[in-house]
């Protein structure tokens, strides 16, 4: 019966293949929180476009769905960053990067492939979510303000 070879160096402490589920999950966080604000923007856009579509540009319905797209994409740009933020930091700190330092034969060797560590890459701020969010606050306001004007000229010839 032959022996299993080992999956990394006697050194090392195993690679990214044996992490914990946790970790991984943790590390997939950002992910799924933006998967999850695109899906829930595009939904909302769908039905303010449908509304529109319709001819019901400043109902009461489009309006709220212009102040709930504001809070998806605004909140859900905060979050992401928030948890890639946390997920970097629970990864370098689980991982043994603040602790050790390994040179980059070292590294590869440890990640399986000739990778930055974890701690070296920053956390990325979602900064198109964020951008939209601030330019469908602009149209939120704008929708508004048209929804006001649709008031008081109702009824003038």
């Amino acid at each position: 019966m032959r022996t299993p070879v080992p999956r990394c160096a006697a050194w090392a402490p195993g690679t990214l293949a044996d992490a914990a589920l946790s970790l991984r999950l943790f590390a997939a966080l950002p992910s799924f929180v933006h998967a999850v604000t695109i899906t829930a923007a595009a939904v909302l856009l769908i039905g303010i476009l449908h509304r529109v579509s319709l001819g019901q540009p400043f109902s009461p319905g489009v309006l709220v769905r212009w102040r709930w797209l504001t809070i998806v994409l605004l909140g859900g740009g905060v979050v992401q960053a928030l948890a890639d933020t946390g997920a970097n930091l629970y990864l370098s700190t689980h991982l043994g990067f603040f602790s050790a330092r390994y040179d980059s034969q070292e590294a590869a060797m440890f990640l399986g492939g000739d990778y930055a560590g974890i701690s070296a890459n920053a956390p990325q701020w979602p900064i198109p979510i964020l951008l939209a969010g601030v330019v469908t606050l602009a149209l939120g306001a704008a929708f508004r303000a048209g929804a006001r004007l649709e008031v008081e000229v109702d009824g003038v010839v």
